[in-house]
Formats: C-alpha cells, structure tokens, sequence
C-alpha cells in the first residue's frame, strides 16, 4: 500500500473486513429525533432515545435476594433468561414496526423487527414463587409507576415514547397504553385489537359448544351399547363335579357326579 493510501485510511478510519458471519448493522436515515432504526440483514433493531424510565421504581435488593423459608418456598426477583427477554423485544419491535415504522416509510420485515433494548430505566424481571423446586416464574417490566406485567401491555407504551411522548411536558394522558389511558380499556381488548389475540368468547357459542360436546357423547354411548353383542353364557362344568364332603348314599354307584 502505497503512503497516500495506508494516510487515507488511517485518516478516515475505514472499516477492517470481520472475519464473522453476523451481518454488521447499519444505521438507517433517521426520519424522527426520537428513535433509530438499524438493521443487520434481514433483522431490524429499534433504539428509543426518549424514556420516563426510573430505576427507583425496580425490586430492592431485598427482594432480589433469595430465601428459602421452613416450608421450603420462596418468593423474589432475579434476571430472565435471554430466551424470554428476546421474546418481550420481538413482540414490542414487531408492534413498532407495524405502528410507526411502517407509518414513517421504512421498508422492514415487521416479523423480523426487535427493540434493540428497553427503554433507559426500565428493566425486566423474573418473579419466582412457590416451593424452591418448582417454583412459578412470571415476567414483570419494572421502571413506571406500575408494572407491566406482558409485552402486550408495554407495547402501547412503547409507541408513546418512540413517537416523543416523554419529551412532552404534562400527564400521560395522550398514552393510550392500560395504565395511562383514561378510557376505561380493558387489557384483553387491546390485545384484540393491537395483536389479534382473543381472551373471551361469546357465551352462548361456548354453551352451545358443551351441549354439543354433551350430545355427541350420548350418542357415541347409545351405538356402543347397540353394537355391542351380548355376552355369551357358557356352562360351567364346575358343577359336574360334586362336594367330597356331601353326604352319599350307599347305594349311588357314581358319588362324585352330580345333575
């Protein structure tokens, strides 16, 4: 490489060729001061600037620690495994990228789209509670003033924040989210709505359902015990051999052999 050359590079610092077969992520044009867009081939990462995350509002550290008590239970926070933490990302990216990316003309695969991380001052955690062997986990996203107990009931939350709502002075009321929207929303219809997840069915469908499910059982009986023959009665030759210890008479030429 000639002086001009290896000066140019040293100069402008130009990328070394990585050895890795990660594609490297690549900053897209920014269309809003709030969040960036990047993508690595055909994964697509979403980085919000704005948050109204606090790290007050995380478990103490009493309640992160873990204590077995004499009926062998426990009950504290610890940190999710990557696998559950990747599934809250993927479920609030695809929502963002369906509900604001798209809206914003990005070009991106809305099944393959992740928040890169969550929000500064959030952070999630996993509950663990019951006996020490067994115990049941559940996932809770701490850092607002109420938990969020689901990517689902984040996810409203998020677009808020990706869309500059923290950067507005004054109540959450402009969030729809379930904690902050005043409407009175219930979770499940949101999650109808946002997701096409459904939580409830029409009563009258489920009842007609059981009856349903109540009459086919009946009939499925009644064929049986039409189809079935019935038993066959055999003779038991048991009885063909008497009771050594009844009493005979002298005269009976056959004493063993009853009729």
């Amino acid at each position: 490489m000639s002086f001009a050359a290896s000066s140019f590079a040293r100069s402008y610092q130009l990328p070394v060729a990585s050895t890795s077969r990660t594609p490297l992520a690549i900053k897209q044009p920014p269309k809003s001061p709030f969040y960036d867009v990047w993508k690595a081939g055909s994964v697509t990462e979403i980085v919000i600037h704005q948050s109204d995350g606090d790290d007050r509002l995380w478990p103490g550290q009493d309640r992160q620690t873990k204590v077995v008590g004499e009926d062998l239970s426990v009950n504290f926070y610890d940190h999710p495994d990557e696998k559950n933490e990747k599934l809250w990302r993927k479920m609030i990216g695809n929502y963002l990228a369906r509900k604001v990316l798209k809206q914003d003309g990005y070009e991106v695969d809305t099944r393959n789209c992740y928040l890169r991380s969550f929000p500064d001052g959030y952070k999630l955690f996993r509950h663990k509670k019951g006996h020490k062997d067994a115990a049941r986990r559940d996932s809770y996203l701490f850092g607002f003033r109420r938990i969020f107990r689901s990517p689902e009931e984040f996810a409203r939350h998020a677009k808020w924040l990706m869309e500059g709502g923290a950067s507005r002075s004054g109540p959450h009321s402009s969030c729809n989210c379930i904690y902050c929207n005043r409407e009175g929303l219930k979770q499940k219809d949101i999650s109808e709505e946002d997701f096409g997840r459904h939580f409830s069915r029409d009563k009258s469908q489920t009842a007609d359902k059981g009856k349903a499910k109540e009459d086919g059982k009946e009939k499925k009986q009644r064929r049986r015990r039409i189809s079935d023959p019935p038993p066959i009665r055999f003779k038991d030759y048991r009885n063909l051999v008497g009771d050594q210890s009844a009493p005979t008479s002298p005269n009976d030429p056959f004493p063993n052999f009853t009729l």
